[in-house]
């Protein structure tokens, strides 16, 4: 029992010079000056609503282009699932064709579609 006893303050000693290390660098930390917000992509205004509207815009772009990664992700799984069946005798390249062709048409579509919300919200 002793010794558990003094294993635990062992380790509470160890764990008490921790946290007075990390106190001392809390205080240094918090005697500098507080951080500048970083200024959105839109640019830098004092008018707190312009900063989050321009934010605002910057996330719009993010989500697009999220999504257009996400519509890359499932026409290219498209194409390669079409190409299995055409190897498997199940279709043709005429198929693989279709859907690279299709897939293309959608991913611009979803482009134009980003690229338009992206001014119409930045704006």
């Amino acid at each position: 029992m002793k010794k558990q006893m003094q294993r635990a303050s062992g380790i509470k000693g160890k764990l008490m010079a921790a946290l007075a290390l990390l106190s001392v660098n809390v205080h240094a930390q918090l005697g500098g000056e507080m951080p500048t917000t970083p200024t959105p992509s839109s640019g830098e205004s004092d008018n707190f609503l312009e900063i989050a509207q321009g934010w605002f815009a910057d996330g719009i772009t993010v989500i697009g282009f999220i999504l257009a990664a996400v519509v890359f992700i499932y026409v290219a799984r498209n194409v390669m699932s079409a190409y299995a069946d055409s190897v498997d005798g199940r279709g043709t390249l005429a198929g693989v064709f279709t859907q690279a062709l299709v897939g293309v048409v959608i991913i611009g579509l979803v482009i134009l579609l980003v690229t338009e919300a992206t001014s119409i919200f930045g704006a």
